[in-house]
């Protein structure tokens, strides 16, 4: 099991950092296992939808609130 696959079993990568991360070693990863990563993020963008259902998106504080028009 790579490394990729190994942090998404256990939640400590969200989905999206998982793309980010196999985009990154694409050329170290071997094709043979490609389907299967790409099967896991898959499984855990499902997940992480279905126990959040919402996406990973951080609000820019500086802009709620700021001109009491809220």
């Amino acid at each position: 099991m790579c490394i990729i696959c190994s942090q998404l079993e256990v939640n400590k990568l969200t989905p999206w950092e998982a793309a980010r991360n196999r985009m990154e070693m694409l050329e170290v990863i071997p094709d043979e296992h490609l389907e299967e990563l790409d099967k896991n993020i898959r499984e855990a963008t499902i997940r992480y939808l279905l126990e959040r259902g919402d996406f990973p998106v951080q609000k820019n504080k500086t802009l709620i609130g700021t001109n009491g028009s809220d």
